[in-house]
């Protein structure tokens, strides 16, 4: 995919944020690997695209478009990796949904301590906007709960994050909500750790 011209390989798609109200026409790719996402950034790169990250598109306005641009679907990464049901920590790719992770939880008798109010969005989503759910007074938002993520630079460098390592970089990844901008900036996460206060059904 590094050698792809991304100006006849990436399909054009009209994409809209979940209240409907502004619309984009973008190039998009779905990269089923972080192999494969390195390989758009560098074409990205040689080919002058500007990148915009999209999971499901449940952000009310318009996080994740770019007219004219290219719009990375981080959908095909979706895998749960792990789930240690004796602390509640899960560790998941950035693609999979709530839905998935209630899949994998709710049978264990787990429930996420911060959930927005549907099901779709995706992990990488609810990282990047920092979202919160009807208990932040208590809990606060989802980025307080994230104990480590992987980030994929746009340089194409892999790097972990956490409290203890990177803290600030972490911080600002995982604990602020992120400017249209930044993501790409930044690079994506592609996996992550969750969650730091877990909440079992009782």
């Amino acid at each position: 995919m590094a050698d792809a011209d991304l100006r006849t390989s990436a399909a054009w798609r009209v994409l809209d944020g979940f209240g409907g109200s502004v619309r984009s026409l973008a190039r998009s790719v779905s990269p089923a690997s972080v192999e494969e996402l390195a390989q758009v950034f560098a074409a990205a790169r040689a080919q002058g695209f500007q990148v915009s990250f999209r999971g499901s598109g449940r952000s009310y306005g318009d996080a994740s478009l770019h007219t004219g641009q290219l719009a990375v679907d981080g959908r095909a990464m979706r895998r749960i990796l792990s789930f240690d049901r004796e602390r509640g920590i899960l560790e998941a790719d950035g693609g999979a949904s709530i839905a998935e992770v209630w899949r994998r939880t709710l049978p264990e008798g787990w429930w996420p301590a911060v959930v927005p109010g549907t099901m779709f969005p995706t992990l990488a989503g609810c990282v990047a906007m920092n979202i919160h759910g009807k208990n932040c007074f208590k809990v606060g938002p989802f980025g307080d709960h994230v104990l480590e993520l992987d980030l994929l630079t746009a340089a194409g460098e892999r790097r972990t994050l956490s409290r203890a390592s990177e803290p600030e970089l972490f911080r600002a990844r995982a604990s602020c909500a992120c400017a249209r901008s930044s993501p790409a900036h930044w690079g994506t996460c592609s996996t992550l750790s969750w969650s730091k206060s877990p909440t079992p059904i009782i």
